[in-house]
């Protein structure tokens, strides 16, 4: 069961002995950068944790192909984690104790203090308090992610423009993905992305090497492809099962067809 905002807060700044900050104070700081200094928004829940940790890890086996992740994950992907995570300027922290003490514990190894620390669902928040799509309708937006393409579509139902969408389903891809959104610079003010893992080290590159504002929203291109089924259900773990059971009839597919 997931906590309340305001109770999640208090517990976050417990655990990591600082402010947190909301959904308001995020969204303002993504409007600003935009007319100034780009900034990356990305968030370290308990996987991320895992991975950052190296702990736990094989308890993603069965999730890799969901997580857009190798199994086990190998040293490039975990080292380019590790550089991007501490290149972020906003960072969500996940409130669950084990966890929570598994990213302290990663933050004083490797003596890094985030700018800004938010809560790691801030995806969910900014997207229930209307500010994604405020970002959506103001500025121009780049969406990456395996449901962007279906963002996308529904978002024009809406008369909400995407100026550029990007596939990236796994860390193997990420190279191309951003050799797209590179190619494409001009086009686009701001990146949506929703591609797991590979999303944060994606978002920090685009803010870093390319001077764009990028904001890691996960799961939130679901709900933004779907979101008449996230009002229902507003659960994640439904939305997470059929991607699981999508991308494992995909895999079984693609074995048959090379045996």
């Amino acid at each position: 069961m997931i906590l309340g905002a305001k109770k999640r807060r208090i517990l976050m700044e417990r655990l990591y002995r600082r402010s947190v900050l909301g959904p308001e104070q995020v969204y303002g700081l993504i409007n600003q950068s935009l007319k100034n200094k780009a900034i990356s928004v990305i968030r370290l829940g308990d996987v991320m944790a895992k991975l950052l940790s190296k702990r736990d890890l094989s308890t993603l086996k069965k999730v890799a192909p969901f997580l857009g992740i190798p199994y086990p994950p190998g040293a490039n992907l975990l080292s380019d984690l590790d550089r991007s995570v501490r290149l972020a300027d906003v960072v969500g922290v996940t409130y669950f104790p084990r966890r929570a003490r598994q990213l302290v514990k990663f933050m004083k190894k490797r003596k890094w203090n985030p700018t800004y620390i938010t809560d790691s669902f801030i995806n969910d928040l900014m997207y229930d308090r209307g500010y994604l799509h405020a970002l959506i309708r103001d500025h121009r937006v780049a969406l990456v992610g395996r449901s962007a393409k279906a963002a996308a579509k529904k978002l024009k139902k809406q008369n909400l423009h995407i100026e550029l969408i990007v596939d990236l389903n796994h860390y193997d891809h990420l190279r191309e993905a951003y050799s797209v959104l590179k190619k494409n610079k001009d086009k686009w003010d701001i990146a949506l992305v929703g591609a797991s893992v590979p999303g944060r080290i994606l978002c920090v590159a685009l803010t870093k090497q390319l001077n764009k504002t990028s904001f890691e929203i996960g799961h939130m291109m679901d709900a933004l492809a779907h979101p008449k089924q996230w009002k229902k259900h507003h659960d994640r773990a439904k939305f997470k099962k059929r991607w699981i059971q999508k991308l494992d009839k995909k895999i079984r597919n693609i074995s048959f067809l090379e045996y």
